[in-house]
C-alpha cells in the first residue's frame, strides 16, 4: 500500500483492481447478487459522469479530423 501511495495511484484504479481480484472472475470472494449488480451499475454511471465533468468542451475540435463534407 505504501508503494502505491508513493506512485499516487488514483483511488478509482485501486477499487477497479480490487473488484477484479475479489469478484467472480478473480478469487470469487464476492458473489454477484442483485443489490451488488445495482451498486456496480450506479458506480459505473457515476464514473462516467465524473469523467464527463472533467472534459473541457473547448479542448474538443469543432469538427472531427475524419469528417470531410
Amino acid at each position: 500500500v505504501l508503494g502505491l501511495l508513493r506512485w499516487r495511484v488514483a483511488a478509482v484504479v485501486l477499487l477497479l483492481v480490487g473488484g477484479a481480484a475479489f469478484g467472480p472472475s478473480g478469487l470469487r470472494i464476492i458473489s454477484v447478487s442483485e443489490p451488488i449488480e445495482l451498486l456496480s451499475n450506479l458506480g459505473l454511471g457515476l464514473l462516467f459522469f465524473l469523467a464527463g465533468g472533467d472534459l473541457r468542451v473547448q479542448a474538443l475540435p469543432a469538427t472531427p479530423a475524419w469528417w470531410t463534407p
